[in-house]
């Protein structure tokens, strides 16, 4: 139950942190009554460097899921 738990919130940390990179480097809008985000064109290769700290994340959560580091 508790790896489940931990999977979800690595991923959905991942997904917001996304999403506020996305509006914090302007390459998005958030539209507050609506709760959506709003992607703006933008150059792949600006991307590769800052979503180095998303997969963080994600990584945890799939290693979290294929059971690393317990015991």
């Amino acid at each position: 139950m508790w790896t489940q738990a931990r999977i979800t919130f690595y991923l959905t940390t991942a997904l917001g942190l996304a999403g506020t990179l996305f509006v914090a480097l302007d390459w998005a809008t958030f539209d507050g009554k609506t709760g959506m985000i709003d992607f703006k064109p933008f150059n792949l290769y600006w991307l590769a460097a800052p979503v180095a700290g998303v997969i963080a994340p994600a990584l945890a959560a799939i290693a979290a899921k294929l059971g690393w580091g317990s015991k």
